[in-house]
């Protein structure tokens, strides 16, 4: 079989196939790449076709070198039955690539849910968010509990530091301002839908 035949096979694997002298890979063992490449080489039209079934249309060529490239060097391959792992690395490839696109898709609708750099603007807005919300239930709740979300949010300290500070734990803490929060919040919406 002519490898330079098989569109995509890079230099170096047109090498390892052709060169007459065993090139060992490191952490392989005793595999020897020209024998491999021959006995895979035959398989990429159809790992690439597998590839597009799976979802991996724009990437079927990359997953199908992929697979080859971790089967050639694969200590565990079954030369009589080459078939069965290509496929299933072909498979895995597509279900990873299919889940990185998505989530990828996810985060681009959402865009609060990446973290990002905010500019002294962006943090004087929040602040002010913050503090307009902490005098709100400065006139529901206990004081203490005011100094304890005005320590969190606008100090910007952990839950555990407030906690050690009332000598409380840090969940503790947490649950009395949430709560606190929770019952302004209520207030609020039913202030605003009167």
């Amino acid at each position: 079989m002519e490898l330079r035949s098989s569109p995509g096979c890079s230099d170096w694997l047109l090498h390892a196939a052709e060169n007459p002298r065993p090139i060992r890979v490191a952490g392989t063992g005793n595999v020897a790449l020209p024998e491999r490449w021959r006995l895979l080489a035959p398989y990429r039209s159809r790992l690439i076709g597998l590839a597009v079934s799976r979802g991996a249309r724009l990437d079927a060529e990359d997953v199908a070198q992929e697979a080859l490239l971790r089967a050639a060097v694969s200590q565990v391959l079954d030369e009589t039955r080459p078939w069965p792992y290509l496929a299933a690395i072909v498979t895995n490839l597509a279900r990873d690539r299919y889940r990185r696109s998505t989530r990828d898709l996810t985060l681009h609708q959402h865009r609060g849910l990446v973290a990002r750099d905010s500019s002294v603007e962006d943090d004087v807005a929040h602040r002010d968010d913050v503090v307009s919300a902490l005098k709100a239930l400065v006139d529901m709740v206990p004081m203490e509990t005011v100094v304890m979300a005005w320590r969190r949010y606008a100090d910007g300290a952990t839950w555990h530091e407030v906690g050690r500070e009332f000598g409380r734990s840090g969940s503790a803490v947490e649950s009395q301002v949430r709560r606190a929060m929770l019952r302004v919040r209520r207030a609020h919406a039913h202030r605003r839908h009167r």
